[in-house]
């Protein structure tokens, strides 16, 4: 199978994971206002232009119905040990969240047992990306081709959480299929 169809995989398995962790966040952050949050469908478009602007659309309910749609950007690491590689350019092109319209940007690192799920609004991680972690830009996956943060996660989340980030633990179980393993660290 090739390294393209594998990250497709994992991807999208990632996606559709996430989908029940982030209705049970956002239903806690409006329990005191009785909203509900529920998946209303997965980004399909055929357009590489539209694929680039979210990944998952949710609908914030009330008593009386529909009060706003939400959509999320998912981005799960499979490589990372103790490092966040956030990317911004593949190709020279805007990638990542540096392309995303969506309202918020969620990194999952499901090889972490802890600080495991990021969540945050595009435009506050890039804001601290352009402002805290300039220098750590480095070329790196897809041959090189893209261009990213390669940051150290300890130190990151620091920033990450006084910038507006909500850093979680989540228990994540990755299929074996995927021929990959929680970190001991």
């Amino acid at each position: 199978m090739s390294t393209f169809t594998t990250d497709l995989q994992w991807g999208n398995y990632w996606e559709q994971t996430s989908i029940p962790l982030i209705q049970k966040y956002f239903e806690k952050v409006f329990e005191n206002k009785k909203y509900t949050c529920k998946f209303i469908k997965f980004n399909t478009s055929t357009s590489i232009a539209c694929l680039k602007k979210w990944d998952l659309k949710f609908g914030i309910y009330n008593g009386e119905g529909l009060i706003k749609e939400m959509t999320v950007e998912v981005k799960a690491d499979k490589f990372s040990s103790n490092n966040l590689f956030i990317e911004k350019r593949c190709n020279k092109i805007d990638s990542g969240v540096f392309a995303t319209t969506a309202d918020f940007f969620l990194y999952i690192l499901p090889r972490h047992n802890t600080d495991n799920f990021y969540l945050v609004q595009p435009y506050k991680l890039k804001e601290i990306l352009m402002n805290s972690w300039l220098n750590a830009g480095k070329y790196g996956g897809d041959g090189n081709r893209a261009f990213g943060f390669l940051i150290d996660k300890d130190e990151f989340k620091v920033d990450y959480i006084k910038g507006g980030g909500k850093v979680l633990t989540i228990d994540l179980d990755i299929p074996a299929h995927f021929g990959v393993a929680k970190f001991n660290i």
